[in-house]
């Protein structure tokens, strides 16, 4: 992998407020990005408990079944890999602290700039990025340098 910029992440969009809901799956999808979208919060926590390659759930917070602060904490319950963008138009600082103590990635109140969420999903796509490498570099080395041949005795 080049460059982060050419990671295609597989993102979720849940919101009751289907124009919103569509536009931002829209931009997303033009951006290169596999987007699928939920109006129903509960049917977007089955769904990524059986897609694991789920890297995003950008969810509003205030739903009817399960408001998206629940959500955040149940996605992260099954894969606490996967990023969590919470966005409301009824933003407070409380909500928000619980929100990010919950593992969210961040918190954006409605209405927002394209370009706010686009440069999230880019932070996001260069973490994904750099734990893939990460990872790659750990079994690279784990078989060049076993390090059982560097553990010794010492009399202390």
């Amino acid at each position: 992998m080049k460059n982060f910029k050419d990671l295609k992440l597989n993102i979720c969009v849940v919101d009751d407020e289907e124009i919103l809901r569509i536009t931002i799956a829209g931009d997303l999808q033009d951006a290169g990005h596999n987007v699928i979208d939920f109006e129903s919060p509960v049917k977007a926590l089955e769904y990524v408990k059986h897609h694991p390659e789920v890297d995003i759930v950008i969810t509003d917070i205030k739903m009817p079944q399960m408001d998206g602060v629940e959500l955040l904490r149940k996605v992260k319950e099954v894969h606490p890999e996967i990023c969590v963008i919470i966005m409301t138009a009824y933003g407070t600082v409380k909500s928000a602290v619980k929100a990010i103590k919950l593992g969210a990635f961040d918190y954006i109140t409605k209405p927002f700039e394209p370009v706010e969420l686009s440069n999230l999903i880019d932070k996001i796509a260069e973490i994904n990025c750099l734990r893939k490498r990460n990872i790659e570099f750990k079994k690279h080395f784990k078989n060049k340098y076993e390090l059982k041949s560097y553990y010794g005795e010492s009399e202390v």
